[in-house]
């Protein structure tokens, strides 16, 4: 689902994607699943540390809440930056061998990258040029 901005309440208010999730995980081609809890690069930086790869995004993909376009209006921060970075999102990031055939689902997975070789993120911005995304939003204290 769009990402970003949820600080404006709708992180008090989310739908827990519970079904979807245990639907991703009977598909049998889901190879990682997290919550979007501490933002998008935070999160997708743990599936890549704890599988050792890195991960390309098109920038063109990214689901962008209107939220996140609100809240750039207010704080000068583009609406990328919030989806990226702000957490709250409560929505599934997963990675698969195959697309998840989910049937009778209302809610469809968005395809927003590919997993890589390495050990680094980066935004593909769809003309060729590739710009490191480093890992921002909730960090939790060690």
């Amino acid at each position: 689902g769009p990402l970003g901005g949820s600080i404006l309440g709708r992180h008090l208010t989310f739908e827990p994607r519970v079904l979807l999730g245990r639907q991703l995980g009977e598909s049998r081609v889901v190879t990682s699943m997290i919550d979007i809890s501490d933002g998008l690069s935070r999160d997708l930086s743990h599936i890549c540390e704890e599988s050792h790869v890195g991960a390309i995004l098109q920038e063109s993909q990214i689901p962008i809440h209107d939220d996140a376009r609100r809240l750039s209006e207010r704080d000068g921060v583009h609406p990328l930056i919030h989806a990226f970075n702000d957490g709250e999102d409560h929505e599934l990031l997963f990675t698969a061998s195959a697309s998840p055939k989910l049937d009778g689902s209302v809610l469809q997975p968005i395809r927003i990258g590919t997993i890589s070789e390495g050990n680094k993120t980066y935004l593909d911005h769809g003309d060729g040029r590739l710009m490191l995304i480093e890992p921002r939003g909730w960090e939790h204290l060690l």
